[in-house]
């Protein structure tokens, strides 16, 4: 993944101490390993909304051997501040402090989810177009990947 231009590798609490870029772009929320996961029957993401998921529902949606679990995009936004105002988004909804960012919050319900690492890549095209392009660029290389047909574990439609 650095090979793809990806930097950062942090966990989510040490984002605060180590602000992701304002600019937009993509990221991915990684596994150190491609051990088979645990998953915790309730999940801590969430002030107001649970966002808990049926354990069966997680177990159909993962993808062995594989480190990526979340494929995500942020816009520039009205203040300018893209990948940084996403990942604290992502950040304090997965910490149970605040319900705005409802996608991938899947992977809070994994056993390691204090182990998981945030990686992030400024796109080339700042546009909104671009970003959502290079988004669906990346999901749509996993499934025809290593997802072997199947997106990333949290990267779900319903």
């Amino acid at each position: 993944m650095v090979d793809a231009g990806f930097e950062g590798f942090r966990r989510f609490d040490e984002l605060r101490l180590h602000r992701p870029p304002s600019a937009p772009g993509v990221y991915m929320v990684i596994r150190d390993h491609t051990r088979s996961p645990g998953f915790a029957s309730t999940n801590s993401a969430g002030r107001h909304r649970d966002f808990t998921e049926p354990v069966e529902r997680l177990a159909e949606a993962w993808v062995d051997d594989c480190q990526v679990l979340y494929v995500g995009l942020a816009r520039s936004g009205k203040r300018g501040d893209g990948l940084h105002r996403r990942l604290k988004q992502f950040r304090r909804t997965g910490a149970g402090r605040a319900d705005n960012h409802s996608g991938g919050v899947s992977v809070f319900q994994l056993a390691d989810a204090d182990e998981l690492r945030v990686c992030w890549r400024v796109s080339a095209d700042p546009s909104d177009e671009g970003v959502v392009a290079e988004e669906h660029a990346l999901i749509e290389g996993f499934v025809r990947g290593i997802g072997g047909g199947k997106r990333p574990f949290a990267n779900r439609r319903d």
